[in-house]
């Protein structure tokens, strides 16, 4: 179990603060999903395994804290771009490394294909757990949240083989 000082029992809070304001509004229930993009391509050409980070507030004193969604996938054979249609997006799935004390407990994660920016954005739902010593007490507790992370395809595309 961690053992956090004042400094470092602050900066954690302000990380988990800083998450917090990344989900959706109090009352917004309506996230989107694409539920293709979990489907079977017709021919499948090559897959991998693919993670996003979102790495923050990351200076030479500070402690890393970073959230990531991480997926497998499979493309179509011959794809050029990465479209509902495309794409089958396989066990995604949300969670955080870096500074000591907490953990991202993921509850359901799920994609979005957005027509006009041709990114897919991602939607994770869960809980922070917090858990550390300060000053030889035992701080735990959890905080229900949600956040977004956005995928930028090109990576995907730029990893596949030039000749298929």
């Amino acid at each position: 179990m961690a053992d956090l000082d004042e400094d470092g029992a602050e900066q954690l809070f302000q990380y988990i603060a800083s998450a917090l304001e990344d989900g959706t509004e109090e009352g917004d229930s309506d996230v989107p999903f694409t539920p293709e993009l979990e489907e079977r391509v017709d021919d499948s050409g090559t897959g991998g395994v693919e993670t996003i980070t979102r790495q923050e507030h990351v200076s030479e004193e500070d402690h890393r804290f970073e959230r990531h969604i991480s997926f497998s996938y499979e493309l179509e054979q011959g794809a050029e771009e990465v479209t509902p249609d495309m794409i089958q997006i396989i066990d995604p799935n949300a969670y955080s490394t870096g500074m000591p004390g907490f953990n991202w407990i993921d509850r359901g994660t799920s994609g979005n294909y957005d027509e006009e920016t041709e990114e897919v954005e991602f939607y994770t739902n869960g809980e922070w757990e917090i858990h550390f010593l300060y000053k030889g007490e035992e701080v735990h507790f959890t905080v229900l949240d949600d956040w977004f992370m956005t995928l930028d395809p090109q990576g995907i595309l730029d990893d596949v083989p030039v000749v298929w």
